[in-house]
């Protein structure tokens, strides 16, 4: 009688694990592929930024190429100028003094008045020319202008975003975790006693802390994108055992980003592979890598997209 009533409960729970295995492995593919996706959106942004980046350096230089031609044609206008009024200058002379017997002179009196019309031509010419350039030069000026107020409005944004996580991460004594910005994008770097256990993928309490402090603050910034990302350190050659316990580890924090109240679609995670130096690559010959994490923080770049585009 009690064998038979142990085996029901053996069967239960047999059931009950299977279930959670396969709705374990449901998420994570259902996750993974939430990831793929949102990785592939993110490259293809930073694409199109990388892009208008260029597209606006293009322009920078065009900008400075004109107006140096503007410059250099104002001169040459200047020039033509001072011919013309010393051309005009002669002629009177030369008609000042001009009688019915200086057939000569009346002939050098015409040909100056020929050259007068070419040069007048000449200058109407480059004058129109000058003032195209100088519509244009202004043109490009005032995007350049729109582009690098964009652009200091989305690094002072990002400089304001910091302040509110040092102020809720940084409120304790510890001063190891670590906030830097990078133009327009924040790095939080969790130190190793942040981390996870050895070979597992059980954050730190510290760590767990961390990760909560931060989604208090960026669920309420829906303007900004976060990438979790695992810095493998390597002594050499690709480690699969290494790399999966990263991977699992990375979708551990955008899990909990996500619990937190972060919107997945906002979350992309990602892994880096980092040569050890001598003196890592001795100490872990015989221990387990442990991968450190970084969460990169950026605004959506949609409105500089939509501003360097237009016409």
């Amino acid at each position: 009688m009690y064998s038979c009533v142990s085996a029901k409960k053996y069967e239960t729970l047999n059931n009950r694990y299977e279930y959670i295995v396969r709705t374990r492995v449901a998420d994570t593919t259902r996750l993974s592929m939430e990831s793929e996706r949102h990785i592939q959106e993110r490259d293809s942004i930073a694409i199109k930024y990388n892009r208008q980046v260029n597209a606006y350096l293009q322009l920078k230089n065009d900008s400075t190429t004109l107006a140096q031609n503007y410059y250099k044609n104002k001169k040459m206008l200047d020039d033509l100028f001072e011919k013309y009024d010393q051309l005009d200058k002669s002629y009177k002379q030369l008609s000042a003094s001009l009688s019915s017997e200086d057939v000569s002179i009346a002939q050098n009196v015409s040909q100056k008045e020929k050259d007068l019309l070419i040069q007048e031509q000449k200058v109407l010419a480059q004058q129109a020319n000058n003032d195209k350039l100088a519509a244009s030069l202004q043109e490009r000026e005032i995007k350049m202008l729109a582009f690098e107020s964009s652009m200091r409005k989305m690094e002072k944004s990002v400089g304001d975003l910091k302040k509110k996580l040092e102020k809720s991460v940084l409120s304790s004594k510890d001063t190891a975790v670590t906030i830097e910005q990078r133009m327009t994008k924040l790095a939080i770097v969790f130190p190793e006693s942040y981390g996870f256990a050895s070979n597992t993928t059980n954050l730190s309490p510290q760590g767990v802390d961390l990760l909560k402090k931060i989604a208090s603050i960026l669920k309420i910034q829906p303007e900004y994108t976060i990438t979790p990302t695992s810095l493998l350190i390597q002594s050499g050659g690709k480690d699969m055992v290494g790399e999966e316990l990263s991977k699992s580890r990375i979708w551990y924090v955008a899990e909990t980003l996500k619990k937190e109240g972060v919107t997945f679609s906002r979350i992309s995670v990602s892994i880096k592979y980092q040569t050890a130096f001598a003196e890592q690559t001795k100490k872990t010959e015989k221990q387990p890598r442990t991968p450190l994490i970084e969460i990169s923080i950026q605004p959506k770049l949609d409105s500089v997209f939509q501003m360097l585009q237009a016409d």
